[in-house]
């Protein structure tokens, strides 16, 4: 219509509200693709979240149990020195270090380190 008669102004504001329709469309298309990447990145970052608390909560948990096995081996070695089996007491401290070489030094009732040394040969 508007070819046929280009002052007709009722063409001219159809036209005009074409555009306007469009444009709108086009901006309400790019503010949900930016809604979309800040969702996606917020998710992103909960999944990371998520993974470092799975991995604190497994190294907690590995951490417990060999604190666990710690005291089991030291009571046991405690146990020895009470019946003079020496021999066996080490072979236990042996073991909390064998858990952990950075293990802080087991110590005795008297406070005396229990390092393991080289044994004897008998």
């Amino acid at each position: 219509m508007f070819r046929v008669d280009p002052t007709n102004q009722s063409a001219r504001e159809f036209e005009q509200t074409i555009y306007a329709a469009a444009r709108e469309h086009q901006r309400k298309q790019e503010e949900a693709r930016r809604l979309q990447e800040e969702q996606r990145a917020r998710v992103e970052e909960l999944q990371r979240k998520l993974e470092d608390q799975a991995r604190l909560r497994k190294r907690n948990a590995a951490a417990w149990r060999s604190a666990s096995e710690d005291r089991g081996c030291l009571q046991k070695a405690r146990e020895f020195v009470r019946d003079s089996a020496f021999d066996k007491a080490l072979n236990e401290i042996e073991t909390v270090y064998g858990f952990d070489p950075g293990h802080a030094e087991p110590r005795n009732s008297n406070g005396q380190s229990w390092k393991p040394s080289a044994r004897k040969a008998s």
